[in-house]
């Protein structure tokens, strides 16, 4: 309802009720605050969590989102990382979308930070969407795409974005030898073997594939 207001009110009764130690408590203040547009009465709860789990960062990451701070946002989603907690699909990805619209989505860092985050949560298609929605690929975003899919398993989907960068014109060769992309480049390279392996027929383009990945990887 946003009633700010009632919200302090039923703060202050946990608080005489001495459940403030209770994390899904806390959580569930931290989500009612960001709802009442208080991110820094969040933020204060957020901070007395000795551990916050994956239900807690995400209902200050997502607070963060609702209230259109996604460049906050997405400094706590690497916090979040670096302190080892893995995305809770079945919240953290099903709530970004309705917020993934903003207008800051035209920035690069945001879309590939939002990529990698979709991918780790297993959500492929939202991260694939959020690619599709930029107006011109560029390098840095699609080979977020690329390692999303390889994490996932996608090999095949994997490669036909290799071939798809090509044709508008983004230069996978570019890429630095030492990346971390190269692992899973070496996967995609494998799977590019295999289909070619299996094609009837091989023309100019699905020779050219197989090379510029080659060149890709080669130390």
């Amino acid at each position: 309802m946003g009633d700010l207001e009632q919200g302090m009110e039923n703060h202050q009764k946990i608080i005489e009720c001495n459940l403030l130690s209770d994390d899904v408590v806390l959580t569930g203040l931290i989500d009612m605050y960001a709802k009442c547009r208080s991110m820094q009465r969040a933020l204060s709860l957020f901070e007395k969590m000795s551990k916050p789990d994956a239900a807690s960062w995400t209902a200050i990451i997502t607070g963060y989102m609702q209230n259109g701070f996604v460049d906050k946002a997405l400094e706590f989603y690497k916090q979040m990382q670096l302190a080892g907690v893995e995305p809770d699909s079945s919240t953290f990805a099903s709530k970004l979308p309705a917020y993934a619209s903003t207008g800051d989505l035209e920035q690069d860092m945001v879309v590939t930070a939002l990529i990698d985050m979709y991918a780790k949560c297993g959500s492929i298609q939202k991260a694939n969407e959020l690619l599709d929605k930029l107006p011109k690929w560029d390098l840095i975003t699609s080979n977020a795409m690329i390692v999303g899919y390889v994490q996932n398993g996608l090999l095949d989907q994997g490669f036909e974005l290799f071939k798809k960068m090509q044709l508008v014109g983004v230069k996978p060769d570019r890429l630095p030898a030492s990346s971390q992309l190269v692992p899973n480049l070496e996967l995609l390279r494998k799977n590019g073997y295999k289909m070619f392996d299996n094609m009837p027929q091989r023309d100019v383009a699905s020779w050219n594939d197989i090379h510029r990945m080659d060149l890709l990887i080669k130390p």
